[in-house]
């Protein structure tokens, strides 16, 4: 008999029918636990972004997620041609054997693939699957798209470039003033490492004082507003320099918590409009000058003339000696005008044979007030003659802007030498040294730019060089250099002789002065300038036939024209002006002998329209020197007087 029927119960049957039954509970439980997994598991596959399949261990595809099918154009179920398909799309020749070595056991480092068809790229995982032992089921592949990623850090990198190549600085900065990064513009120019840069403060860079100067501005853009102003700050690697400074806000959301600061350096802007500033104001001196020098000349012509009256009417006495003195003060007055003209570039040159020994000799004392009593100043000229084809003023200027240059760099004294000589190969030198600073070679590169100077603000214009380096051009020269800083400076200038010699002085005697007995008709709206230029034609013998302007000349002309052998007009008149009269009596007579003169300068010349012509005089026009042209125009070939 049984135990339990020997008992006479059912117990221990009623226990384990009880055991049984709670554990088909918890097997049904963890079977409905684990189909709740493996719907989870296909739940996620299917909503998963990467790409992934499954191997088993002869590595047959188990399972595809549709990312992945989509991917390779299958369908989640079709997966015999999964692996050719990897192999042709990515370019991947040996996918079997890596697969192998995961499922053996092997470690797969990561590696990006390209999707040949679409361009995209990819980063490749493969691992081991493993079961619930541990041990190796199969392989997993992922394929991650990191196009955009890619693509992003292309984009990052371009844009680091431009953050880098950029010739502004750059950098950022956060709620701590404390820096973040730097562009190399920034770096340089502080001469500071990106590394010991970054964790350092504005504060700690810039110091307290100029901190506190822009501290109020950079809490401004930290409460979101674009701060832009100009300032000034002394560069260790490029010293003062003009900036314009930009804060921008970089926002976290809504929150500021960095600030971006662009500095564009100004300083080469403010230059060109200082520099544009000057020009405008030369422009202006310079048309202010055109209109001085027209009046000035007619009064200087005034002068001469009747300085040369008074020679005239007194030879030999002590009227005539001052009546020469005047004179002489005429031609100075006149290359001081010339002076002017030729530094406001409203004067052509004007070449004519100069003694250039004569010329440094006669400027020896004015020259000797330019600099001050501790710089002694010697002279040597050549013991032979050199002339050279000049203009005389502006030749003179050269000197005065390089004598003033040489005054300059010698606050403390020194000594200033001008030397003239002969060269072999037919040209005359110019020296002009001096003991005084010197110029670093950076300077000498640059010595000749306009508005370039090295002066203080409102000491120098920065023209004086130049302006001699353009006027040596000119004459067919050359002006060098050389300096080293503290042995002073040495300019050279190389001109070449001419065969031609210079006219003579005149005297103002009798005997020089061209005359004549024909009819002038005399054409000026200057009233001094016509009873002057009358009185002088007359005392030399000469018939004047005198009109205020144009149209009372015409008149004159159709009523005496056939008495008239030569018309002296001035050019600029009102009403009809001297090259329109001279067009007119031409069309009635055109071998008519006309000479024209003027007090305005050759630049306002040219925007009246009146072209350069051989029979022009500017005034202040020399009496004989007059007296000579109107001869030599009623002497010409082909001329009849009336």
């Amino acid at each position: 008999m049984h135990y339990f029927q020997q008992r006479g119960t059912n117990e221990p049957l009623d226990h384990a029918q009880q055991e049984l039954k709670a554990a088909r509970l918890e097997l049904q439980a963890k079977s409905a636990e684990l189909e709740r997994a493996r719907n989870d598991l296909e739940n996620f596959l299917s909503c998963a972004w990467t790409a992934t399949a499954f191997f088993d261990r002869e590595l047959r595809p188990t399972r595809l997620t549709p990312t992945l099918a989509q991917l390779l154009d299958l369908s989640p179920d079709d997966t015999g041609e999964l692996l050719p398909k990897l192999c042709r799309r990515l370019d991947w020749p040996n996918a079997g054997a890596e697969l192998w070595s995961v499922v053996g056991g092997a470690v797969a480092p990561e590696r990006e693939v390209t999707d040949l068809q679409t361009g995209h790229q990819f980063l490749l995982r493969l691992f081991p699957y493993l079961n619930a032992e541990g041990e190796t089921e199969g392989a997993v592949l992922k394929l991650i798209d990191i196009s955009d990623y890619k693509l992003a850090d292309q984009r990052l990198l371009e844009y680091r470039a431009v953050f880098e190549c950029t010739g502004d600085m750059i950098y950022v900065f956060d709620r701590s003033y404390r820096f973040l990064l730097a562009n190399k513009a920034y770096l340089e120019c502080h001469r500071v490492r990106h590394e010991e840069l970054v964790d350092r403060t504005v504060h700690d860079l810039l110091g307290p004082r100029l901190f506190a100067e822009i501290k109020g501005r950079i809490d401004a853009c930290f409460a979101g507003e674009e701060v832009i102003f100009e300032s000034r700050y002394d560069y260790p690697a490029k010293g003062v320099r003009d900036i314009l400074i930009t804060y921008t806000p970089l926002k976290n959301g809504d929150r500021v918590d960095r600030v971006a600061c662009l500095i564009k350096d100004m300083t080469e802007r403010t230059q060109l409009e200082e520099q544009l500033r000057h020009a405008q104001k030369m422009e202006a001196i310079g048309t202010l000058a055109g209109g001085i020098a027209h009046d000035f000349n007619n009064l200087l012509t005034v002068i001469a003339g009747y300085a040369s009256l008074i020679q005239f009417n007194s030879q030999g006495s002590e009227a005539a000696s001052m009546a020469a003195e005047i004179q002489g003060s005429v031609e100075r007055a006149a290359e001081m005008t010339r002076g002017l003209l030729a530094f406001s570039r409203k004067q052509e040159v004007n070449l004519m044979p100069v003694e250039l020994n004569q010329l440094v000799e006669g400027l020896h004392k004015s020259l000797r007030r330019l600099i001050t009593e501790d710089i002694e100043l010697a002279v040597e000229v050549s013991s032979v003659p050199l002339i050279v084809s000049s203009d005389k003023g502006q030749l003179e200027q050269v000197l005065f802007n390089l004598v003033v240059n040489a005054r300059d760099a010698m606050p403390s004294g020194g000594k200033l030498l001008i030397r003239t000589e002969r060269l072999q190969l037919n040209h005359a030198l110019i020296t002009v040294a001096d003991t005084g600073v010197g110029m670093s070679r950076e300077v000498q590169d640059r010595v000749f730019e306009p508005f370039f100077t090295t002066k203080e603000l409102g000491v120098g214009t920065g023209l004086g060089l130049s302006t001699c380096y353009g006027i040596i051009k000119k004459h067919n020269g050359i002006i060098e250099l050389q300096s080293e800083p503290g042995a002073g400076t040495v300019f050279s200038i190389y001109l070449p002789l001419s065969e031609e010699l210079p006219e003579a002085d005149s005297a103002g005697g009798r005997a020089q002065w061209a005359t004549g007995n024909e009819t002038v008709l005399l054409v000026e709206d200057d009233e001094t300038v016509r009873t002057m230029t009358r009185l002088l034609l007359q005392h030399n013998g000469y018939r004047v036939l005198c009109a205020r302007e144009g149209e009372e000349a015409l008149n004159i002309f159709a009523e005496q024209g056939d008495g008239v052998d030569l018309l002296l007009t001035d050019l600029v008149m009102p009403r009809l002006n001297g090259t329109e009269l001279g067009l007119r009596i031409h069309a009635q007579r055109p071998d008519f002998p006309t000479i024209f003169m003027s007090g305005y300068p050759a630049d306002i010349m040219s925007q009246k329209g009146f072209a350069a012509t051989v029979d022009y005089l500017a005034k202040p026009i020399k009496p004989e020197l007059l007296l000579r042209r109107i001869r030599e125009a009623l002497d010409a070939p082909g001329v009849a007087s009336a």
